[in-house]
């Protein structure tokens, strides 16, 4: 509602001089909608590909209801979209932090063998 955006406004210091007349209230306000939309629309996809995969393994569990949409609460939902989307892996894929540790290692090795060619060029 517009009250809960004025509140939000009038707390943030960087949005606190906008005024709700003006083009940057209302672009703001059709940024609010839209990732608000975004999130529904991401957390409906999530819900449906969840309900496949429990129907294969029953380990995981339902992921809880979306809370009702409000302005106010529109940028702790976008903090939430990447760890809802990673919420669901799939059964037969290893847990995420081995994966995320292998790539660091190959980032590593990647950047230590191109950094090593130049030092036997020198000499």
């Amino acid at each position: 509602s517009n009250k809960e955006i004025k509140d939000y406004c009038g707390n943030d210091p960087w949005l606190s001089h906008i005024s709700t007349s003006s083009k940057n209230y209302q672009q703001i306000d059709q940024l609010f909608d839209h990732c608000i939309q975004q999130y529904c629309a991401a957390h409906e996809m999530m819900l449906q590909r969840g309900g496949k995969q429990s129907s294969d393994t029953p380990s995981p569990p339902p992921p809880p209801p979306p809370p009702p949409p409000s302005s106010s609460s529109a940028l702790p939902l976008l903090l939430h979209l990447p760890s809802v989307s990673d919420v669901p892996p799939p059964p037969s894929s290893p847990p995420p932090p081995e994966l995320v540790a292998s790539k660091s290692v190959d980032i590593i090795v990647s950047t230590t063998t191109k950094k090593s060619p130049p030092p036997s060029q020198s000499k």
